[in-house]
């Protein structure tokens, strides 16, 4: 069975998940700039007018922003390695390539990548509900 739909669906979620890596990786350098510190505070501040947060808050805010940066690089990368691999292996394991593709749409969503976690949630339950065609041999006498 060819299943074009599913190779369409997964190699899209792929294009998506590399553009966000590449989104990630330019975002990432500015973490450390301090004037970039200093507009994240006073746009969290702006949009907090209530007081409810103090500065010491809206410091670690910012501070912790740096890891999570690389937090969500590091699970683009890996996500899109095993997508990588799974999606060469398709044709010859189905049903353990959706069950791994469903997997990865989890793991999509804990990376902010909610496109192609829809896509590889659909291809991989896809996978697992499609049937190969069987093909009835002729006895040749």
């Amino acid at each position: 069975m060819k299943r074009v739909w599913e190779k369409i669906l997964v190699w899209l979620g792929l294009l998506l998940q590399f553009a966000l890596i590449f989104i990630y990786g330019v975002i990432a350098p500015f973490m450390n700039d301090d004037s970039f510190k200093s507009e994240i505070k006073d746009s969290i501040k702006e949009e907090v007018s209530s007081g409810k947060l103090s500065n010491a808050d809206i410091n670690s805010i910012v501070s912790h922003l740096n890891e999570w940066i690389i937090y969500l690089i590091g699970l683009a990368i890996i996500v899109a390695a095993v997508a990588l691999i799974t999606a060469l292996i398709i044709n010859k394991l189905p049903k353990t390539a959706g069950v791994i593709f469903i997997l990865l749409a989890i793991a999509a969503v804990l990376s902010l990548n909610f496109v192609a976690t829809l896509f590889w949630l659909i291809a991989g339950i896809m996978l697992i509900v499609r049937r190969n065609k069987q093909t009835k041999h002729k006895a040749r006498a």
